[in-house]
């Protein structure tokens, strides 16, 4: 089924103007459009901006969780969550290693926020 921007923002709890924004940064990509121009999103927009929201509630920015969404769905990837559940900063190094170096960041914070991080996604 698919849902408005009013409907994403509004499971989400954030404003349409958030979901717009994020389009224009490339965080959550643009959807298709009926013939009228209206957008027309799937659920997994709104678990995708729950995720940065949440995300940025444990302090990380929209560019590393850019990073956070760019390890998520890269082609390929084998970003999986640690059998123990706790990612360590040896994981995190592993995970963030695929990345440009510009993109790298501190995997000790990363190991140090996932558990919430985690705890929101479930």
């Amino acid at each position: 089924m698919a849902l408005t921007i009013g409907q994403v923002a509004k499971a989400a709890h954030v404003n349409v103007e958030t979901i717009r924004y994020y389009e224009r940064e490339g965080l959550i990509p643009e959807p298709p459009r009926t013939v009228a121009g209206y957008r027309q999103y799937t659920e997994d927009a709104v678990r995708t901006v729950r995720f940065m929201k949440r995300a940025q509630t444990l302090g990380f920015t929209l560019d590393e969780v850019g990073i956070l969404l760019e390890l998520r769905v890269r082609p390929g990837s084998a970003c999986r969550w640690p059998a123990s559940g706790v990612p360590t900063p040896a994981w995190w190094e592993h995970q963030l290693g695929g990345l440009p170096p510009e993109r790298h960041l501190d995997a000790t914070r990363f190991a140090d926020s996932a558990r919430a991080l985690e705890r929101g996604i479930r």
